[in-house]
């Protein structure tokens, strides 16, 4: 995504249960500190007891602590113990640093962005079989919903998650319309990803997100699975659309 707008950057990802982890996470100390030093805050995975990721910004090394943001407003954050980087339930050492920038031209931003959307929704499956993208994954939730086998805690999370997702696909959708000179026609997408999004938007108050207290009333499930069921065929409308716009 960062490529796609010209933003060049380095990642790193390790398992904090290999042998070799205590070198892997005095280098991301030292690189971790050389980046906010150039004025660059770095993006790292879990540093607050938040499983998200979240951004380094700062450092003091007389108490041996990163000051972080972990994203969520309001929120007051602890700091983050440099011996705790890359420790936490889902144990990963993930940095990403930002190096720099080049333009990039914003017609080939938007198409390529669009394709690597159709990309996504036609998938079989995501990084392994156990999990879907696209339609698959409206398969899947709809299997889940209508079994009653979901985690309410998951459930919850995600639908928070796919609420916001679809917002933001609806709102780009309308921007590429109006701004690009060369994709026409997707201004039918934006209106039917807005559909999409006030369905997710409702499946989110019905089945709230309240942190790790959160927990699905069985009752509304029907309610959820219903407007799951009617989000499908307007998604797949919108890539439709999406598809003879940008002519695959």
């Amino acid at each position: 995504m960062l490529d796609r707008i010209g933003v060049y950057s380095e990642i790193f990802c390790g398992d904090a249960t290999m042998n070799t982890f205590e070198l892997m996470q005095r280098e991301a100390i030292e690189r971790i500190k050389a980046s906010i030093d150039r004025g660059m805050g770095v993006v790292v995975w879990a540093p607050s007891p938040v499983l998200e990721f979240g951004i380094v910004n700062g450092y003091d090394d007389e108490d041996g602590v990163f000051f972080i943001d972990s994203g969520i407003p309001g929120q007051v954050n602890d700091p983050l113990l440099y011996t705790n980087l890359g420790k936490s339930e889902v144990p990963l050492l993930f940095w990403q640093i930002f190096k720099g920038k080049v333009e990039a031209n914003r017609e080939k931003v938007f198409r390529d962005s669009l394709k690597y959307g159709i990309g996504e929704w036609n998938k079989v499956f995501h990084m392994n079989p156990d999990y879907a993208s696209g339609r698959k994954a409206y398969d899947n939730l709809i299997g889940t919903l209508e079994r009653g086998d979901y985690g309410p805690f998951g459930l919850c999370y995600n639908m928070a998650v796919y609420a916001d997702a679809k917002d933001c696909l609806a709102r780009y959708l309308g921007y590429v319309a109006a701004e690009s000179p060369g994709l026409k026609g997707l201004g039918r997408a934006a209106s039917l990803y807005r559909e999409v999004a006030a369905d997710f938007k409702r499946i989110a108050e019905l089945v709230p997100f309240r942190g790790g207290q959160s927990q699905a009333d069985g009752a509304v499930v029907p309610e959820v699975t219903r407007l799951v069921k009617a989000a499908r065929p307007l998604e797949e409308e919108a890539m439709a659309v999406i598809e003879k716009v940008i002519g695959k």
